[in-house]
């Protein structure tokens, strides 16, 4: 901008102080020195007034009315633009602020509700600029993107504020983007667009908290608030609304101490013009004697008075005012608290009903299941084979659905943690899609595994977690694509000298998903539509499942799919490089290039290594008894059963076993200090932990307290008879190299 302004005219101020704190305005604008730009921009127009300078006269009001809109005075931002609006001003002098002070009243109407008028100032005064890459065209997009949303035409103004967002996200410390990230923000809420405004909200947010956009930031709260309790997030929603009552306080502090200090300067302003009126009756009572000199001492002495009094009651109704503010915090800070503190309870009582019901569901499930199976080896007709396999279904069926409950849960309870170790990543994709061979045969699924050559063998990680993503995944794929292919790949991506960069995909060829589902596939209980849940079942939980440990593990799932074109999910994920010598001893492996460990030249098969061993069962349910037992016996292995943890100790003491299975909540003693009894006096034996806990808890823990390995309850018959088997195994081995 031009001030060229002759020293001389601005009473000795130097010329550039003026043009940097005008033409900085934007540029440094904080909401706390407001008052103080106020001050000296009124002072350059006083200046500018008396030295008949109308195009600066102009220029300080146009910004002191912009400073007053964006400290949310609009009533004394509209009063003094209307000064600058007389039509009887000099065109060449209102040319410097044209057309800015018609963008600054449209916005001042807007957020003043008069529509009305804010729209006949954008169609008779802002139409003539036909310039679409100039500042005016930006400044004219986006009052008409206000003015849109105020019409409830959001459509509209999202376009509008699109454009503008490509151009101003270069100036990323603008206000202007701060106001389009907000606008955008709104937009999205009132569509119920949650994450998108979500998304933008945060963003308004920062933005405005890193510039120092105070009033900004508190709407960004507000605005975020509201979001968080339209989607159900009620800690966030909490955070957000402590974070604008915090933001309120201190403008109700900063608005209390600046009418205060603006008292006592009017005072001092005052007593100083006092003096000086009496130090000039005091000059003129030498020339007009007595009765003049009388007559102003009482004109002084009574205007004096006055202004006492109102400086006074303006205290009084200042210190109203502050003990009002802080009463009303004082309560909003109370309700805040119990919502807090109700948040909590409520959190707290949903995972003891979870933990609860599921674990009392565990123990009938498992009877299901497991005389289900003992029915199906009793050599049933084939119309009671059809109804037990529908039954054992059932049951595989309700299980899952406890176990995809109880993850959910604990995912969004933060109640997980990182599980890193040494693994052969080609190996544990094989063992996972073996887990779910049996399932792709009965669809017709061929299931494909593509491992990048130049991944590292051994790696470092939380495989586990990975597992179960990709298990929830391809059993997806499974599913939407009956008699088709699944193809599992694991694709190099970076590499550094400690960390190895991998992408996953899980692509199948089946029946596609509409772009429009795609958000809505991750949600909870949400498969898209109801004709996916009646055409092919499931619980809705599975993805949100995928989402959440990804989330976790500092990933994201991406999807590309279309109708009747299959779908492909892909995410990446960072490992450690770990050193083979770490996993395996070097007289144990003769190929340390080889993805698995190598097998025994001899291995047992399982009946060989079953036969005559002698188990000893601790459970307290006395059905539950007769059901491991008669599993147990199905493969010709012994079983002796202990009623409690205290029984299991005594015969322990008395008597040697090949495997201990041990269930855990018990009266009497439970199982994990039985184990810790037991482990004092015996180290040899193995003791596996059966559970209606979920094994992904606490692992270790479990490992601590003595147990060799755990068994969730229900468990499926084949993986029961598979972790028994290695328990012998080991054992055998381990007295074989004594």
């Amino acid at each position: 901008m031009k001030a060229q302004i002759d020293i001389e005219k601005i009473s000795g101020i130097e010329t550039e102080k003026f043009e940097g704190i005008i033409d900085s305005l934007h540029h440094t604008y904080e909401y706390f020195n407001y008052p103080s730009l106020v001050k000296r921009l009124i002072f350059v127009a006083t200046v500018a007034e008396e030295n008949q300078n109308d195009e600066l006269w102009i220029i300080s009001k146009y910004y002191t009315a912009d400073i007053f809109y964006k400290a949310n005075r609009y009533q004394e931002a509209k009063e003094i633009l209307n000064e600058i609006l007389d039509e009887n001003l000099s065109k060449e002098a209102i040319a410097s602020v044209t057309p800015f002070q018609h963008y600054l009243y449209a916005n001042i109407l807007l957020e003043l509700d008069e529509v009305d008028q804010a729209e006949a100032v954008i169609n008779t005064r802002l139409t003539q600029e036909k310039d679409e890459t100039s500042i005016h065209s930006y400044l004219k997009n986006l009052v008409k993107a206000k003015l849109a949303i105020k019409k409830a035409n959001y459509a509209e103004a999202d376009i509008l504020l699109s454009e503008l967002e490509k151009v101003v996200s270069n100036f990323p410390e603008s206000y202007l983007l701060n106001e389009v990230y907000y606008l955008k923000a709104k937009i999205f809420k009132e569509t119920r667009d949650l994450d998108q405004a979500e998304d933008y909200a945060i963003n308004a947010y920062n933005h405005a908290k890193n510039n120092n956009y105070t009033l900004y930031k508190l709407k960004s709260a507000e605005i975020l608030t509201e979001i968080y309790q339209l989607k159900g997030n009620l800690q966030d929603q909490i955070n957000y609304l402590s974070e604008a009552n915090e933001i309120k306080n201190e403008i109700i502090s900063f608005q209390s101490a600046e009418f205060t200090q603006e008292k006592i300067t009017d005072s001092n302003s005052i007593q100083s013009a006092v003096d000086t009126i009496s130090e000039l009756s005091l000059t003129n009572s030498e020339q007009q004697k007595s009765l003049k000199f009388n007559q102003l001492t009482i004109i002084l002495s009574a205007l004096f008075i006055g202004i006492l009094s109102l400086f006074t009651v303006s205290l009084y109704k200042n210190n109203n005012l502050r003990a009002r503010a802080n009463q009303l915090l004082q309560q909003k800070n109370t309700d805040l608290i119990e919502s807090r503190e109700k948040a909590l309870a409520a959190t707290k009582y949903r995972e003891q009903f979870l933990s609860t019901i599921t674990h009392e569901l565990r123990t009938p499930i498992y009877a299901v299941t497991g005389l289900t199976y003992l029915l199906l080896k009793e050599n049933p007709t084939q119309q009671q084979k059809e109804h037990l396999k529908s039954l054992k279904h059932s049951g595989e069926h309700l299980l899952s659905l406890i176990n995809n409950i109880l993850d959910i849960n604990k995912l969004e309870s933060n109640k997980i943690s990182k599980v890193e170790f040494d693994f052969y990543l080609k190996s544990q994709l094989k063992n996972t899609l073996k887990t779910l061979e049996k399932s792709a045969k009965d669809s017709g699924v061929a299931l494909h595994l593509e491992v990048d050559d130049k991944i590292p063998k051994l790696l470092n990680g939380d495989m586990v977690k990975i597992s179960q993503v990709i298990i929830n995944l391809v059993a997806n794929a499974i599913k939407f694509s009956q008699g088709g292919d699944v193809w599992v790949r694991a694709k190099h991506h970076k590499e550094t000298d400690e960390k190895v960069g991998i992408n996953f995909e899980v692509e199948d060829n089946g029946v596609g998903i509409e772009k429009s589902k795609h958000k809505q596939i991750f949600e909870k209980f949400n498969q898209g539509s109801d004709k996916i849940n009646s055409n092919f079942g499931g619980t809705g939980l599975g993805l949100p499942i995928v989402k959440n440990l990804l989330t976790f593990l500092n990933s994201e799932i991406n999807l590309e799919s279309e109708p009747g074109k299959g779908a492909k999910f892909y995410f990446s994920i960072t490992f450690n490089k770990a050193l083979q010598d770490d996993l395996i001893p070097a007289e144990t492996s003769t190929n340390p290039e080889s993805d698995d460990l190598e097998e025994p030249t001899e291995v047992k098969t399982q009946q060989e290594v079953f036969d005559h061993k002698k188990i000893l069962v601790v459970e307290d349910n006395k059905l539950n008894q007769k059901i491991t037992c008669k599993i147990l016996e199905k493969k010709n292995l012994s079983c002796e059963i202990a009623n409690n943890g205290k029984e299991a100790v005594d015969l322990v003491a008395k008597h040697e076993y090949d495997v201990i299975l041990m269930d855990i909540h018990m009266p009497v003693m439970d199982g994990i200090e039985a184990t810790k009894e037991i482990r004092k006096t015996e180290n040899e034996t193995p003791i596996i932990a059966l559970t209606a806990v979920s094994i992904s808890e606490e692992l270790k823990d479990f490992f601590k307290y003595g147990f060799d390995d755990i068994i969730p309850k229900p468990y499926k018959t084949e993986l029961f008879y598979e972790k028994i088997y290695k328990a012998l195994l080991r054992n055998e081995d381990a007295k074989s190299n004594v």
